[in-house]
């Protein structure tokens, strides 16, 4: 091999190193931000529609209907987001209890973008619910909850 192709090769592990250092760097980081949210405590279940039970993976929260929103507060587009013409949108999963309550929240699908799934999060967990029911009896279990960021003003 000659200097020169010596040369490219270190350069291309040195720029391979740097491109799985930023990756780590950046999943880690995006990790611990949002952990350390105090209303991102991580629950189990999944989406479901009117029809279907809501479980999670230990059996517990189950209901026959789920929650229904009495009140559902609007997320607040992140301003610098919506200058700069982004869009996104993402889905919460909430544990609403049997007074209707939010209890807990986490992210199930992101926007990819924090400010976007911090907003849908802050909104989730200031709406009010009509409790879900197991056999007629207000119970607490999880609901999936998506939220579009979309601008209004965009041209066809």
């Amino acid at each position: 091999m000659s200097k020169t192709e010596k040369l490219l090769t270190g350069i291309l592990c040195i720029l391979m190193l740097l491109i799985v250092l930023d990756v780590v760097f950046f999943v880690g980081v995006k990790g611990a931000i949002m952990n350390s949210l105090p209303f991102n405590r991580p629950i189990a279940g999944g989406g479901h529609n009117e029809e279907q039970k809501s479980t999670n993976s230990e059996g517990l929260f189950e209901c026959d209907s789920l929650p229904r929103f009495l009140r559902l507060s609007q997320p607040k587009y992140p301003e610098e987001l919506r200058k700069n013409g982004i869009e996104g949108a993402n889905v919460v999963r909430l544990l609403v209890d049997e007074k209707g309550q939010v209890k807990e929240v986490s992210m199930l699908e992101s926007a990819g973008l924090r400010a976007f799934d911090e907003a849908a999060m802050i909104a989730a967990v200031q709406s009010t619910f009509v409790p879900g029911k197991l056999k007629g009896n207000p119970v607490p279990c999880y609901v999936s909850v998506p939220f579009k960021f979309a601008l209004q003003d965009k041209k066809p």
